[in-house]
């Protein structure tokens, strides 16, 4: 256990559950998928289960383009709420799709709204990333601690959209009203955060100035604070006209630009094909464990084990990255996911006759991957990039992750036909050695040097 000086703040708490809702949101397809599968065998196939999956990112990476801009314009809270509310529209239809005729079937429907849920989820990414780096009065280590914990939530999704189906699917079977439920539950979880935001702003505790979000607690300054952000947000009305001309003027003076997209733009698309590839790839992972005949409900049953194996890896970058720095906790956990994908791919036969072996090393993947790139990747562009332009480089650094994550997505399959499994594996092991040297050029060992403003 790690301590924890002082409770989240309020900024921190808002974009910790907008990126619990979103990662709901990203993973709850793949058991919907399966479950449908079974009940509409007549018009389902594989096609549609990729459109359905590729529909998303693509709306993500709009969504990330769109509001890592309009990050760097408005107040970050407001972003954030926008982009809930598309969610929220884009959950509720998915979970009510139908078909319209016998040209325009479900899966057609399914996936436009899954494309304007992706600009909702895409959307949160640079704005929660933003806000959480964004405090005042607290330090650097603080700061890092929060991003960190912040993205630590989509841990926390991803085990509840298995678990939650798995649970659905134990309790009731296979039917049509699970798979609604699975994806319906992704608009309430955006419900519960529009409720405690407007709460919070009826109330008069956020203040919101430049994307920045102040705490008020009991405390005698907090008058004087309010003034204050009033006479700023006035200032920032009468400028607004010139907004994106001192966004594409702090993008233009941004230092060593070319040397931190590579950083944050390069590893987050590399890792994203890994990451998402292998989500993709867990099926033939756990058929390769326990076999081809298990039902809906035993792979979200081992979808959930999978995920529960990884989990920890989120909340010991957590603890340990204000400690060790997020430099090293991305090099060493690209550095053990080249040694784990490297003896998979090499040992890939033996590993199917050994299937505890088999699933305590490519859990171990995901592992490294949350105790290592899937933290930082989200945490080093609000921590490299200057304050004017930071929202804007973050949606750019996080659509790189989604083009990657498009490329994982289409060419794994396609690689697994021709070449085996273990070739996925070892072109893994690849990928990630890769991004080892990227992280070790691009960033510096003291990344305050990279960027003052962000601790001042």
């Amino acid at each position: 256990m790690f301590h924890i000086d002082s409770p989240p703040s309020y900024s921190t708490r808002i974009a910790s559950i907008a990126n619990y809702t979103t990662s709901y949101n990203v993973l709850s397809i793949s058991i919907s998928l399966k479950i449908m599968e079974q009940l509409y065998p007549e018009i389902y196939s594989s096609v549609w289960a990729s459109a359905c999956s590729s529909s998303l990112i693509l709306g993500m990476v709009i969504g990330q383009l769109l509001f890592g801009a309009l990050g760097d314009k408005m107040n970050v809270v407001d972003g954030i709420i926008l982009a809930v509310i598309i969610q929220i529209f884009g959950a509720v239809g998915t979970a009510c799709s139908f078909g319209i005729s016998d040209d325009i079937d479900i899966f057609y429907v399914l996936t436009a709204f899954r494309f304007l849920l992706g600009i909702g989820a895409g959307g949160i990414y640079p704005l929660a990333a933003t806000l959480a780096g964004s405090e005042q009065n607290v330090d650097q280590a603080v700061k890092i601690r929060n991003v960190a914990f912040v993205f630590s939530m989509q841990g926390v999704g991803y085990v509840c959209a298995p678990g939650g189906a798995w649970f659905l699917l134990a309790c009731f079977g296979v039917r049509d009203s699970i798979w609604r439920i699975v994806l319906g539950v992704g608009a309430v979880h955006g419900l519960v955060l529009l409720v405690y935001v407007f709460h919070l702003k009826k109330s008069d505790v956020l203040l919101g100035s430049r994307g920045l979000l102040v705490d008020f607690f009991d405390d005698n300054n907090n008058i004087n604070n309010n003034n204050n952000n009033n006479n700023n947000n006035n200032n920032n009305n009468n400028n607004n006209n010139n907004n994106e001309s001192k966004v594409l003027t702090a993008i233009r003076n941004e230092p060593s630009l070319h040397r931190k997209l590579i950083g944050t733009a390069g590893c987050w698309f590399l890792f994203d094909i890994l990451f998402y590839g292998n989500t993709l790839f867990q099926p033939v992972v756990l058929s390769s464990a326990f076999g081809d005949d298990i039902t809906v409900t035993e792979e979200a049953r081992d979808s959930f084990i999978l995920v529960c194996i990884s989990l920890p890896g989120y909340f010991v970058s957590v603890a340990l990255i204000g400690k060790l720095g997020p430099r090293f906790i991305q090099a060493q956990g690209f550095f053990f996911m080249t040694i784990l994908y490297c003896v998979i791919g090499l040992s890939w036969d033996w590993l199917g006759d050994h299937v505890f072996f088999l699933l305590l090393m490519y859990g171990g993947t995901f592992f490294f991957s949350n105790f290592g790139p899937n933290s930082t990747s989200f945490l080093f562009p609000s921590l490299v990039f200057s304050r004017d332009c930071r929202s804007t480089l973050n949606g750019v650094s996080a659509a790189s992750g989604k083009l990657g994550a498009l490329l994982g997505a289409i060419f794994f399959a396609p690689v697994e036909d021709k070449f085996g499994d273990p070739a996925v594996m070892k072109s893994c092991a690849i990928i990630s050695i890769v991004s080892l040297f990227l992280t070790m050029i691009c960033f510096d060992k003291d990344h305050t040097k990279q960027n003052n403003v962000i601790v001042s």
